[in-house]
């Protein structure tokens, strides 16, 4: 049947963790970019125009870093939850769909049993 969608519940449960993992990394990755950042003061560079200006360019680029990770973060966060509540909408629409195929099924079989043969 065409744009028919299957969903295993063992593939989603795996796809979770695997992005859970992900967000797990990404925060570990926000602490040591954070860490970094935060060493870099004027103890650790001189105030010369060359190690300044190296500094200030590390800063930045540590900052758009931690900005990056940050969206990262967020839009895999999203993710989880989008896909928590796709699956949790398809297995209700499944269990529906199989009680009203049940309830089907056991109406045509009690009508079988009272049906006259011609």
């Amino acid at each position: 049947m065409a744009g028919e969608i299957e969903l295993d519940s063992e593939v989603l449960t795996a796809r979770l963790a695997r992005l859970t993992s992900i967000l797990d990394n990404l925060e570990i990755l926000q602490g040591a970019v954070a860490e970094i950042g935060g060493s870099q003061d004027t103890s650790r560079w001189s105030a010369a125009p060359g190690p300044d200006d190296f500094a200030r360019s590390l800063a930045a680029s540590l900052d758009d870093a931690r900005r990056y990770i940050s969206r990262l973060h967020a839009t895999i966060d999203k993710q989880i939850t989008g896909l928590r509540t796709s699956a949790s909408s398809l297995l209700a629409q499944d269990e529906a769909a199989a009680a009203s195929l049940t309830a089907a099924a056991n109406r045509l079989s009690g009508l079988q049993g009272r049906m006259v043969p011609m």
